[in-house]
Order: C-alpha cells, then structure tokens, then sequence
C-alpha cells in the first residue's frame, strides 16, 4: 500500500497516542489535531489522504467539523470516518456525509481494514492510463515517466493528473473538473481554487513534467505530449 496522509482529530491525548500505536506500523503519515479549528488549519496545509474525526471534540462536534472539511478547496471527496464511543451517533455521522463509522469499542479491530477499504475504493475508481512515456498507476498512487517514477502528489493533485492524462490531448473544462473531479457544485471561489490546485501539481511533478500541463480556467486544462527536441 503507498504511503498516505491520514488526518486524526481527537481531543483525548490517551485515544490519539493509542490510534498513533495502531497505526505505526503501517505506511501513513499521521497529522494529529486536538480540536476542530486547528484540523481545519492543518488539512488546508497537508490535504490529507483519509480523516478519522472524533464525534464530540471540545470546539465543535465531529459532524460540523466533517461539513467543515467537506468545504475546502480539494477535499470535497475526502474519505472520512466517524470515531465515537457512542453508537447513537452512527446513523447521524453518515448522514452528514461521514464514508464510515467505527465504534471506539471495536475500533481496534475495525479501524484499519475500514480505512483500507476506503483508501481501495478510491483507488479502485482509476484505471491505469498510459499516454506515450508517461504511465499512471492508481493502486500504487505513482506518477511513471519513462519508466522513472515521479513526483508525490496528494490524493486531489493525483485525480487532477490522471483525468487530464486519461483526457489528453483535448482540454477538461473547469466545470468538468469541479463536477467529475472535486466532485462540488459551483461556487464563486471555485475558479481561484482550481487554479492553486494545478499550480500545486505542477511544482509537485517537477521540472520533467510541470511543463506538460497547460491550460487555463477560460480554455480548460491538458496535458501534452513529450516536446519535441
């Protein structure tokens, strides 16, 4: 399984630094927040992979805060999982739009075969795509150039490279990223925030291939073939 970023919200030192045990033997970087507010900071900054939230946290409640998120420029189809102690909290958690619930209770047994399936369902959706010496590997979350592998993107800048390889050469309008990819309705900040995000997956491919994704919010964005010398 690649490396992924997984955001844990949880205000209970004892419950973050017992998740942290069951986990630390898995290929996750693990981004830890003790409230609400400062989860919002951090997954502005990281984009996390996968969030696990507790339900009662002291600044808010697991469910504004999994809204919260849901709102960020990128994280519209962020996998989230409800942890809770309380099992009431359940029907609740996935109706505001929580991908999964794990009781506290069994969380030692159920929290990481959850996470996996969610982190292989995301996967599962892409296909491999090949486009001359550039391969896309969805399983392996890895970016090939030449054979060579390249780059580390997050799960968002990922999704944005493979749909505009798969799509190449013709162009993928704003809308269609938004809507297909983001998987979020218009907003007005939406332009500006497309923007950053092929902004982010050019730097994060580097020189090799930052030069092949062209485009515009106005004309649509592609990516193009190797120059010729």
């Amino acid at each position: 399984m690649p490396s992924y970023k997984i955001l844990h919200v949880e205000d209970d030192k004892d419950w973050a630094d017992l998740l942290a045990r069951w986990l630390s033997s898995r290929p996750f970087r693990l981004y830890r927040a003790p409230s609400g507010e400062e989860a919002v900071s951090l997954a502005e900054k990281v984009a996390p992979d996968l969030a696990i939230l507790d339900i009662r946290l002291s600044d808010m409640s697991g469910h504004d805060l999994c809204r919260r998120l849901r709102e960020l420029p990128g994280l519209e189809r962020l996998p989230i999982i409800a942890l809770s102690i309380y099992d009431p909290e359940r029907l609740k958690s996935l109706r505001v739009g929580a991908d999964a619930f794990v009781s506290k209770a069994a969380a030692e047994s159920e929290l990481l075969p959850t996470m996996e399936a969610l982190l292989r369902r995301v996967q599962m959706d892409l296909g491999v795509v090949e486009k001359g010496d550039l391969r896309i590997v969805p399983q392996e979350n890895a970016v090939f150039l030449g054979g060579k592998p390249v780059g580390t993107l997050s799960r968002m800048e990922f999704l944005l490279l493979h749909a505009l390889v798969k799509n190449s050469p013709e162009p993928l309008s704003a809308r269609v990223i938004r809507e297909e990819i983001l998987r979020s309705k218009a907003r007005a900040k939406d332009s500006r925030s497309l923007e950053m995000l092929v902004a982010r997956t050019r730097r994060r491919l580097g020189r090799a291939l930052a030069g092949r994704v062209k485009g515009s919010r106005k004309f649509g964005w592609a990516t193009r073939p190797k120059p010729k010398k």
